[in-house]
């Protein structure tokens, strides 16, 4: 152990102990101190590595754990020193710079039903022979950059009944939620329209943020729920209960109107929309900073989502909404959670012994970003480093040969952030040709890469507005392709960018439900002016 090379070398991170924001630039130094009398290959095959995972535990029997781990990122960072090298004796400082990817999930640490989960970062110096010297870090996800993805939710309708078989009426209730993407410290605003059509009182309406955290380990799960925050709305004349005179006017007018048979018409969607959109009955929900960031990963998922309720006498059925949510990141840095996230501390290195601090070799910081692929991804092994599932890294040349929309998916794939892929390949002439003569089924297979809903509306605003011929068929065909609560956003996002809106706009009507025709009449009507 005394002869190890690691013994002879220290690794420093200037931003060690802070919360450091995706995007930035960390610094630091290789410290190497070599005796006259030790071998100069001390530094021969050492790598300098920016390493990404999610690590689980879940506890299935009081003495039987299961750990899993797997890699979200690894990349090299380059030090001015070639791993190949040998190294003269005397005491060297190899100070070095990495950028940290955009695109990564913020750290976290989270326990729960006997085991935990996390996302950690560190630093590592690899040693061909040694032991390995690491750093954590503890990262801020980058709050994306997009427009707010907002979610108009269709009128549900609640049979209402009396020990689940006397009919009392119904209650029908709509919600208009701004932005469903919502920072941490941030307000998200909520709109309701309700109508009580029932001979029962409403004793409140609320709507709650919930949390679900879910994570797996060799055929085992574990699950923590957590309710975050919570407010109620007022109580309108029209969510008041009915007479019984009143509901059978209510009923006479149904059928005179056709509504029992049809569903909505026209005028009670008309008057719905109206109601959660005029702000007469609106709360605002502050996500406070204890609220971890959502994410989609290989072993943990983190999720979030609004619960608008209707609380109703008991023995009756209470009134539901479900509005999913992603919790991002602050876009103000002041606001960050109050605890670390991480549960690993970082231990300061010992002085080298025969550092001689008054001749000391600074080797000059190496400018380049990379050397080699940063490689997002990988195999998900158990606590003795037993593969349990390999991991394929998608093929994404650096220079390819070709330009062809199988190459553009191959440099999509092997990335986190598709709308910042994206974007990027947008500035290469060659990339941008590929993406502006896309046919719908490769838009759509583009987009079947983004793993969260609540991403697809900034690809597919990318995506449209660099197509050349984006059609109203062509929008058709990528809006049977999302999530039904997304469709109304997604239509809106695309309403600017189709070519033969004026001349083909009934194609797109003709796919749309009522509730969705009258919900985006007015962005029609806009673009079309």
């Amino acid at each position: 152990m005394g002869n190890s090379p690691s013994n002879h070398v220290s690794l420093t991170l200037n931003e060690s102990g802070t919360r450091i924001a995706a995007g930035s630039v960390i610094t630091g130094s290789v410290r190497a101190s070599i005796p006259t009398n030790t071998s100069t290959d001390v530094l021969v095959g050492t790598t300098l590595l920016f390493v990404g995972k999610e690590d689980v535990k879940v506890r299935y029997t009081r003495s039987n754990p299961f750990s899993l781990l797997s890699h979200i990122i690894r990349a090299v960072i380059p030090i001015g020193h070639s791993p190949q090298s040998s190294i003269q004796a005397g005491s060297y400082d190899i100070p070095f710079q990495y950028t940290i990817p955009e695109d990564i999930p913020s750290s976290f640490h989270h326990t729960g039903d006997g085991g935990y989960c996390s996302v950690r970062y560190k630093v590592k110096l690899q040693f061909k022979k040694g032991s390995d010297k690491e750093i954590p870090l503890d990262i801020i996800g980058k709050p994306p950059v997009g427009s707010p993805v907002s979610y108009l939710v269709q009128p549900e309708t609640t049979k209402v009944t009396f020990f689940c078989c006397i009919p009392r009426g119904t209650m029908t209730m709509a919600a208009n939620v701004s932005n469903t993407r919502v920072g941490i410290g941030q307000d998200m605003k909520i709109d309701l329209g309700a109508k009580n059509e029932s001979s029962e009182r409403i004793e409140f309406v609320s709507a709650t943020l919930k949390e679900s955290i879910n994570w797996s380990s060799s055929g085992h799960h574990s699950h923590s729920k957590n309710q975050i925050v919570s407010k109620r709305f007022r109580i309108t004349d029209a969510m008041k209960a009915k007479r019984k005179d009143s509901l059978r006017e209510i009923k006479v007018e149904h059928q005179q109107s056709g509504v029992e048979s049809r569903g909505f018409s026209d005028s009670v969607y008309r008057e719905i929309l109206d109601a959660v959109r005029d702000g007469a009955n609106v709360v605002f929900l502050r996500i406070p900073s204890n609220v971890h960031n959502s994410y989609r990963g290989r072993l943990v998922t983190i999720e979030h989502y609004l619960s608008i309720k209707a609380k109703t006498p008991s023995c009756t059925k209470d009134p539901k909404i479900h509005v999913p949510l992603q919790i991002v990141s602050s876009s103000h840095p002041s606001i960050t959670p109050t605890a670390p996230v991480t549960s690993v501390a970082a231990v300061p290195s010992a002085p080298l012994p025969g550092w001689d601090q008054s001749n000391v070799t600074t080797i000059p910081i190496v400018e380049a970003t990379v050397i080699g692929p940063t490689i997002y991804g990988g195999d998900i092994v158990d606590g003795n480093g037993g593969v349990v599932s390999s991991y394929v890294v998608p093929s994404a040349p650096a220079s390819p040969t070709e330009y062809t929309f199988q190459t553009l998916l191959g440099e999509i794939q092997s990335s986190l952030s598709v709308k910042m892929k994206l974007e990027d390949l947008l500035k290469v002439p060659q990339w941008k040709s590929i993406i502006s003569a896309l046919q719908p089924k490769e838009f759509v297979a583009i987009l079947n890469t983004v793993m969260l809903d609540f991403d697809k509306v900034d690809v597919v605003n990318v995506l449209a507005r660099n197509v050349n011929a984006f059609t109203c068929f062509y929008a058709v065909v990528v809006l049977r392709s999302v999530s039904n609560w997304l469709r109304i956003q997604i239509v809106q996002t695309m309403i600017p960018c189709i070519v033969d809106l004026r001349d083909s706009k009934s194609v797109l009507l003709n796919e749309l439900s009522d509730w969705e025709r009258i919900s985006t009449e007015q962005d029609f009507e806009k673009a079309l002016m």
